[in-house]
C-alpha cells in the first residue's frame, strides 16, 4: 500500500499547478509563498501582476478579489518547474487582469522555455493560446496557431491550413 503525500518533491522541478483554490499557505503571506518555490526574490514576480509591496506582505486570508489567484499564478511563474498547469486562471479576475494575466503565461511560455497548459471556458482565453485542444460531441479538435497569423485546424486525422482574416 502507497503511502499519500500532499507533495511529491521529485516533481518539484518538473511541473506547478495554479487551480481555482490557489491552495496558498494561508498562514503566510504572498511573497512567503512564492519563495517556498523559487530561490529568487519574490516581490518584482509578484508585482508584476498587480500586487503591491504592502499586499505581499500580507497574510493571504486577508487578500481580496483577484489577489490571491494572483499570488498562486505568481508562485507558479517564480518556480523553476517547466510545466503550469492553470485551471481556469483567469476565473475569479476582472476582464483587464486576466488579459495581463494571460499576457504574462504566454510570455512565460515563450520567453522563459515553459510549457503552460491551460483549462479555461473563456474563449477569449483559448483564442490566445498557441495550440487549442477542444472536445466536442466527444471528438477531439485541434487548433495551432502559426505565427504568420495562420492555423492549422486537425478534425479527426483531417489537417487543414487556414488563414484568419485580417480585414
Amino acid at each position: 500500500m502507497g503511502i499519500l503525500r500532499p507533495y511529491n518533491l521529485q516533481y518539484a522541478d518538473l511541473w506547478n499547478c495554479v487551480d481555482n483554490f490557489t491552495n496558498l499557505i494561508d498562514y503566510m503571506t504572498p511573497a512567503e509563498n512564492v519563495a517556498l518555490t523559487s530561490k529568487l526574490p519574490p516581490l518584482p514576480v509578484l508585482e508584476r501582476l498587480g500586487l503591491t509591496k504592502e499586499e505581499a506582505k500580507r497574510n493571504v486570508l486577508r487578500l481580496s478579489g483577484g489577489q490571491p489567484q494572483r499570488a498562486a499564478i505568481a508562485r507558479a511563474l517564480a518556480s523553476d518547474a517547466r510545466v503550469i498547469l492553470a485551471d481556469e486562471p483567469t476565473g475569479n479576475l476582472d476582464e483587464d487582469t486576466a488579459v495581463s494575466i494571460t499576457n504574462i503565461l504566454k510570455e512565460c511560455a515563450h520567453q522563459m522555455n515553459k510549457c503552460v497548459i491551460i483549462a479555461t471556458h473563456s474563449n477569449e482565453l483559448a483564442k490566445r493560446a498557441d495550440v487549442i485542444l477542444k472536445l466536442r460531441k466527444g471528438e477531439l479538435q485541434i487548433r495551432m496557431s502559426e505565427p504568420d497569423g495562420g492555423f492549422y485546424q486537425w478534425q479527426g486525422r483531417t489537417a487543414v491550413r487556414g488563414t484568419i482574416d485580417k480585414s
